[in-house]
């Protein structure tokens, strides 16, 4: 069955040929390949469009599919081997899943919805902000290492302000929102049809990075270097979150949980480099931890732990997350709810 999005990936044959230098003329139609007419010259046509990397009716919608094709996982191919190369096309309808109005609709609100109150806490947050800067340091070798005698001094590389990292993951899920219930709807409800939502991904994997490192910094990990190892490593669980979707489909059995398991070590790395230097203000000061910074740390720390579990009780098919969007639907909840936690609690706490 083919997927919302195709390339030039799947093996048409024609009379067990393999190829399509036969003569097999090609049409996608939303991402389903079509076999249907033996035409040399249309084949000869669709050989030197093929070059050039044009895979569908025109340049324009081949590089939307190229695009999608990378951000969203095809279903298993559709074999269309036919002895007959005029017997008719295959239904499409019958191939291409689609998102139930009503639950489209719904999911339509709530992204709006939440893009709004993600665009308005972003704004407003600027505008009342403190100028509370944290230093981002490092520290560079000054003599052989073998004749090193201690650590070598830290420079600070410049102060950050921390509410403009504040507002930043906020205006990421206001964007994403926001695209995904207008310019990109179609391919959203295309791809939530399919178990699928590359968009969550690719904002998580930006926001919440952002957010574990204004965690740690407010923590005491200040090297540029750490802080950038923190992000990566964040960003790749989400990716493994991403590779989940694309590797299974719910209720379909025999689910691969690799790309889960590799998720969640990735995932908890920050939180043991949290922990540590959580650990070390406490034994420094009492005061080094305030309430304020005890609370991001274990509401954030909750929080982040849902999205997790939300995606083991879609793939576990539990109770409602049977159904793939309502655990969309959870998702939107969760993203608004964490990211809000952390602005107004980092307001609250550096308001002075």
């Amino acid at each position: 069955m083919g997927g919302p999005v195709s390339l030039w990936d799947q093996n048409f044959t024609h009379g067990g040929s393999g190829t399509v230098a036969d003569g097999i003329g090609l049409v996608c139609i939303h991402g389903v390949g079509v076999a249907g007419y033996r035409d040399d010259e249309t084949s000869r046509r669709f050989e030197r469009s093929h070059e050039f990397g044009i895979f569908g009716f025109n340049a324009t919608h081949a590089g939307y599919s190229a695009l999608m094709s990378f951000v969203m996982e095809s279903e298993p191919a559709l074999d269309v081997r036919r002895d007959n190369a005029t017997s008719p096309p295959p239904d499409i309808e019958q191939f291409s899943p689609e998102l139930e109005s009503d639950t489209a609709s719904r999911l339509r609100i709530g992204n709006l919805v939440a893009g709004v109150f993600h665009l308005v806490q972003s704004i407003v947050f600027l505008l009342i902000v403190t100028d509370f800067d944290l230093p981002v340091t490092t520290s560079f070798a000054t003599d052989d290492p073998a004749l090193l005698q201690g650590a070598p001094p830290a420079e600070i590389l410049f102060d950050f302000r921390l509410g403009y990292g504040v507002a930043a993951f906020s205006f990421l899920s206001a964007f994403f929102h926001f695209f995904v219930a207008t310019v990109g709807r179609r391919t959203y409800e295309r791809a939530l049809a399919h178990s699928q939502n590359p968009f969550r991904w690719i904002e998580y994997s930006l926001s919440s990075s952002v957010m574990i490192v204004l965690l740690v910094m407010l923590l005491g990990e200040y090297d540029v270097g750490a802080l950038i190892a923190i992000a990566g490593v964040n960003a790749s669980m989400i990716l493994f979150g991403w590779l989940m979707e694309r590797s299974n489909t719910p209720g379909a059995g025999n689910t691969d949980w690799y790309p889960f398991v590799f998720g969640c070590i990735a995932g908890i790395v920050p939180w043991i480099v949290a922990a540590i230097y959580f650990a070390g203000a406490l034994g420094n000061a009492e005061e080094a931890v305030p309430p304020w910074v005890w609370g991001i740390f274990i509401t954030i720390f909750l929080l982040f732990n849902v999205f997790a579990i939300n995606q083991f009780l879609q793939y576990k098919t539990v109770g409602k997350w049977r159904s793939y969007p309502f655990g969309e639907g959870i998702y939107i909840a969760l993203s608004l709810i964490a990211k809000s936690a952390l602005m107004w609690q980092v307001y609250l706490g550096t308001v002075r």
